[in-house]
C-alpha cells in the first residue's frame, strides 16, 4: 500500500472519531457519577431524616398509647376473623350449589 493511498485517510478519520468518542464517554461518565452521587446523597439524607422522625415517635410512645393500639388491633383481628368465616361459608355454599347443579344435569 502506498503512503498516499485514500484508505489511509479512512483510518485517520476513524481514529479521530474514536478519540472524540472516548472523550465524550469520559465526560458522560463524569456527569453520570456526579448525578448519581447527588441522588445517593439526597436519598441518604432523607433516610436519616425519616430515621430521626421514627426515633422521635418511638421515644414519645407511652404504654397507654401502645395499649390503645393493641386494643384497636385486637378488634380488627376479630373483624377479620368474622369476615374470613363469612367468606368461607359463602365459598362452601357456592361449591355445594355447583356440585348439586352438576349432579342434577
Amino acid at each position: 500500500m502506498s503512503t498516499d493511498d485514500p484508505v489511509l485517510m479512512l483510518v485517520t478519520l476513524h481514529n479521530a472519531w474514536l478519540d472524540q468518542m472516548e472523550e465524550q464517554l469520559a465526560k458522560h461518565d463524569a456527569a453520570l457519577a456526579s448525578a448519581l452521587g447527588k441522588a445517593l446523597e439526597e436519598g441518604r439524607r432523607k433516610i436519616a431524616e425519616e430515621a430521626q422522625s421514627l426515633a422521635g415517635l418511638a421515644n414519645g410512645a407511652t404504654a397507654k398509647e401502645l395499649g390503645e393500639v393493641n386494643l384497636a388491633l385486637s378488634g380488627l383481628k376479630g373483624s377479620i376473623n368474622s369476615a374470613t368465616l363469612c367468606m368461607a361459608g359463602t365459598a362452601s355454599a357456592l361449591i355445594f350449589a355447583a356440585v348439586l347443579l352438576a349432579v342434577l344435569k
